[in-house]
């Protein structure tokens, strides 16, 4: 989080989520809003957007992607 000024003076030491307790799907993105909001389960709703990341992205098994093994500063 802190890559510059701060790397070295500051550490993140606790986090706060705050999540509702009644879920509800966000589906306005391509191929989401094609499900039902009132039936769709997280389940879909990953598989789905699996789908959409796998369809736009090469297969790490078919071409190496070298830059995810640098360390960029």
């Amino acid at each position: 989080m802190f890559k510059h000024q701060y790397r070295d003076e500051f550490a993140i030491i606790s986090v706060g989520l705050k999540l509702a307790k009644a879920w509800k799907p966000v589906l306005s993105y391509g191929s989401l809003a094609q499900l039902n909001p009132e039936t769709v389960t997280p389940i879909q709703i990953f598989d789905e957007v699996c789908a959409v990341r796998s369809s736009k992205l090469p297969n790490p098994d078919e071409l190496a992607m070298p830059a995810a093994f640098l360390k960029i500063r």
